[in-house]
């Protein structure tokens, strides 16, 4: 335990560049790429999977599936498009009895703000742990026995949200009949008793992060696949409020982001305004600590008259992007 509380903080050196090959706007569909950068750093950095930025956006956090936290410090450019990132500390994920977690133990997936600090969704051992910002971890909830066949070792509750009700819901990667697993709750019930419903993903694609925008209350997805052929692509959903509680929720189809839009091995997800009022999604990549993968942080846009009918009928398929965007 002495060891784990000397490890409360460890240097790091994280550093972005410019997305290449990102020289102006591309939409695709109702979605609009407008900026990215690439992040690099000294160990233990990579395998983030969710991101939180904070009020003032002036900074994010972090959670990494190798059992770490990372607060970031972000520039932004006049119209809200993140254009560096760095960071020079981590936090090691600490548990209620003062261990470090391993890959095994520390597999984070999800993240959520909650009045005294955050929540966390696990898999390989699924559970949801409320944490500190420095990574001290709380007691842990196990999810429901009749859940634990979808969520397998790798297909836990990866897309976690806070919801302005002060809720919390959460969305499992894995699925069955085509349909992933849908918790909601408050953080003072037990985990195993949140209401369930289910949620249709696409074909092929899977949950990998979820935010409600605080001014419309609509749910936006985002889901991940990946094929030998195709690459890594990613597709955003956009669920109306009034539809949350579904049975079986379904929303609209944003459009879908490839290779040739900077896509990777999309994970983590925020929301937040652009000084115009309009709203930016903020995607993240997860390497998986690989040199063959990027850690990217993408700016994303909503095109113009992308209402509800319009969204459906412009998000397309895993076609190329459109045109570049006029400014």
């Amino acid at each position: 335990m002495i060891l784990a509380l000397l490890a409360l903080v460890g240097p790091i050196d994280v550093r972005s560049e410019p997305f290449p090959a990102l020289d102006e706007p591309r939409q695709s569909g109702c979605l609009v790429v407008r900026d990215a950068i690439t992040l690099t750093g000294s160990a233990p950095f990579g395998g983030y999977s969710d991101i939180l930025l904070d009020a003032e956006g002036g900074s994010a956090l972090a959670i990494s599936d190798t059992g770490h936290v990372l607060p970031l410090a972000l520039t932004f450019d006049a119209e809200g498009d993140v254009t560096a990132a760095t960071a020079s500390r981590w936090h090691p994920m600490i548990d209620a009895q003062g261990r470090t977690l391993d890959k095994q133990t520390g597999d984070a997936e999800g993240l959520a703000p909650v009045a005294d600090g955050y929540v966390v969704t696990f898999e390989g051992e699924d559970r949801l742990v409320p944490m500190t910002a420095k990574g001290r971890l709380g007691a842990a909830q196990a999810p429901a026995e009749e859940d634990e066949d979808v969520l397998g070792a790798n297909s836990g509750f990866e897309g976690l949200a806070r919801l302005r009700d002060g809720s919390l819901i959460a969305i499992s990667e894995g699925k069955r009949d085509g349909l992933a697993i849908v918790r909601s709750g408050r953080q003072d019930e037990a985990f195993s008793a949140w209401r369930r419903s289910a949620y249709r993903p696409a074909e092929d694609f899977a949950v990998t992060a979820v935010r409600q925008d605080a001014a419309s209350g609509d749910l936006f997805v985002l889901e991940r696949a990946w094929s030998p052929w195709r690459g890594a692509r990613a597709r955003l959903v956009r669920v109306p409020e009034d539809r949350i509680g579904d049975a079986v929720v379904e929303g609209e189809a944003l459009g879908r982001l490839g290779f040739l839009e900077g896509i990777d091995n999309m994970e983590g997800m925020d929301l937040a305004p652009a000084p115009d009022g309009s709203l930016r999604l903020y995607l993240l990549s997860d390497d998986n600590v690989s040199p063959v993968q990027r850690t990217v942080l993408m700016t994303v846009g909503l095109a113009a008259g992308c209402g509800s009918g319009a969204a459906e009928a412009a998000a397309g398929t895993d076609a190329p992007a459109q045109e570049p965007v006029e400014d």
